[in-house]
C-alpha cells in the first residue's frame, strides 16, 4: 500500500519546451490552407444561329438563316450568358417595299433578374445583302439565363405591287 501511495504522490517529470526558434520553425513548416480556386468564366462569344430558333411565320433562306415575309418573330429560350454583355451583333438583310425597309427589334428577357432588355431597339434593316449590325451595350446587360426574341413589325401587306418587304436573320452574336 505504501508503494501505491508513493506512486500517487510522485510529481510528473517536466517536459522540455522547445526554444522560441523551434516553435517558429514548427509553425512555418505547416503550409497554410489552400485558397479556393476561382471560378473560371468562359468569355467566348455566344453565337445563336437563326436556323435553331423557333418561329411563328419564318421560312428557311437559301443563304442561311430564316426569312420573315410577314410580321412575326424568331425566338430561343434558356440561353445561358455567364458574363456581362457589352455587344450584341445581328447578321441580317432585308428587302424594302415602297422605299421603306423592314423594321425590327431584339428583346432579351433575363429570367434570372426578371427584367427585359432591348439591346437592339426598333430600327431598320437597310441592306439587301447580309450585313453585321452592331449594338454596343452601355451599361452592359447582366449575366443570366435569357429568352431572346427577334421581331419584325412593318410588313406592307402587299400594298406595293411587285415588292415584298421582308427581313432575314442569319445569326445573333453576343459578346462580353
Amino acid at each position: 500500500m505504501e508503494k501505491e501511495k508513493q506512486a500517487k504522490t510522485q510529481k510528473p517529470k517536466p517536459t522540455r519546451r522547445p526554444s522560441r526558434e523551434g516553435r517558429q520553425a514548427r509553425a512555418t513548416a505547416t503550409p497554410p490552407p489552400a485558397a479556393p480556386s476561382p471560378t473560371v468564366v468562359d468569355m467566348s462569344p455566344i453565337v445563336i444561329e437563326a436556323a435553331s430558333m423557333a418561329t411563328d411565320k419564318a421560312t428557311t433562306d437559301p443563304q442561311g438563316g430564316k426569312k420573315l415575309t410577314r410580321n412575326g418573330f424568331l425566338q430561343i429560350d434558356n440561353v445561358n450568358i455567364p458574363y456581362p454583355v457589352t455587344k450584341v451583333l445581328l447578321e441580317m438583310k432585308g428587302t424594302p417595299a415602297g422605299n421603306v425597309w423592314p423594321e425590327v427589334d431584339l428583346n432579351m428577357y433575363n429570367r434570372t433578374e426578371k427584367k427585359n432588355f432591348f439591346p437592339w431597339k426598333r430600327d431598320y434593316v437597310t441592306t439587301s445583302t447580309f450585313h453585321v449590325y452592331q449594338g454596343v451595350q452601355n451599361p452592359p446587360l447582366p449575366p443570366g439565363t435569357y429568352l431572346i426574341t427577334f421581331r419584325y413589325y412593318n410588313d406592307d401587306g402587299g400594298s406595293v405591287p411587285n415588292e415584298d418587304r421582308s427581313v432575314t436573320l442569319r445569326r445573333i452574336m453576343i459578346q462580353p
